[in-house]
């Protein structure tokens, strides 16, 4: 990441930890480091303070709607500091980078001091990984030639240069979750954290059936499962909750914002919810639902949305 491996060493590197499964603590000091290399941004967390991020793994193959992005926003609507961390897509029609862009906020230019300002002055924000992390740029065209998941695909939630203490995090592959419950458990900064997967594959909470929760709390691991019924709201097929390109995606962001209802709505509210109880803002999950949707419904969210865009 230094620049003192040869190509060779780095791709030799990358394949043989894959040959094997990956223990927290390689994870754990891997992300440690690369948040060392990274961009410093000049904010500030008190003790008591809380900083949440919305993150997944990707890779499920079901490229829905950028519920966890979109949930960011409304998150901080409601009162609770978020710094999203994200990139465009590589799998997907579109990544949170791209949907950001497409909503309108040049926030992809935007320096370390202007990142931490709109944290401060909006309570969101938004980290584009490329910027943060320039030391990733020496292993793309490695990543890219060997053509196979490595680490890196692995560490990308964990690499947030905020270290937000709190976390929703969603994992594709079911056998990740306990992995990561154990990380976050061992991280030093994160303080409670909700890893979710949906049974039908997907790295977010799923709009229809059920979905396996990893609570982590301090260093304790909990372990049970949700559904839409846990939240009050209805199943919908995950058809209806689909994604598009980030025009499409905007739109469709714009007019939950300003009041429709319907499957990528109750989709949202969902996530919103989830984050709500793991920042501590909401009791349950059912609470979580009702204080996002006030938000959704009185314009507090959109009026957010169009100064974050008009910030910089």
């Amino acid at each position: 990441m230094t620049g003192q491996a040869t190509p060779a060493q780095i791709g030799a590197y990358l394949v043989a930890l894959q040959s094997h499964t990956l223990p927290a603590h390689v994870l754990i000091s891997s992300a440690s480091a690369l948040r060392g290399l990274a961009r410093v941004c000049p904010y500030q967390k008190t003790e008591d303070s809380v900083l949440l991020d919305i993150v997944g793994t990707g890779g499920d193959s079901w490229d829905t709607f950028n519920a966890s992005t979109a949930a960011s926003l409304v998150l901080a609507a409601c009162g609770v500091p978020c710094a999203k961390h994200g990139n465009r897509s590589s799998s997907g029609r579109c990544g949170s980078a791209d949907l950001i862009e497409a909503l309108g906020a040049g926030c992809l230019s935007r320096t370390e001091e202007q990142v931490a300002s709109c944290l401060q002055n909006y309570g969101f924000t938004f980290l584009f990984a490329q910027y943060f992390h320039p030391s990733m740029g020496s292993v793309a065209p490695i990543r890219k030639e060997i053509g196979i998941r490595t680490i890196f695909n692995m560490l990308g939630p964990l690499l947030n240069p905020l270290q937000p203490n709190h976390m929703l995090l969603g994992v594709g592959v079911k056998s990740l979750g306990p992995l990561y419950a154990e990380v976050l458990a061992q991280t030093e900064h994160v303080k409670r954290a909700l890893i979710v997967h949906a049974e039908l594959g997907m790295d977010e909470i799923g709009p229809e059936g059920d979905t396996q929760v990893w609570e982590v709390n301090g260093d304790v691991i909990t372990t049970y499962t949700i559904n839409p019924a846990s939240f009050g709201l209805p199943e919908h097929s995950v058809k209806d909750v689909a994604g598009s390109g980030p025009s499409e995606n905007a739109a469709t962001f714009r007019r939950i914002l300003q009041g429709e209802k319907g499957p990528v709505t109750d989709f949202l509210l969902l996530n919103c919810s989830a984050a709500l109880v793991v920042s501590g803002k909401a009791e349950n999950f059912k609470e979580g639902v009702e204080i996002a949707r006030k938000v959704l419904e009185d314009g507090t969210a959109y009026q957010l949305l169009e100064k974050f865009i008009t910030a910089f």
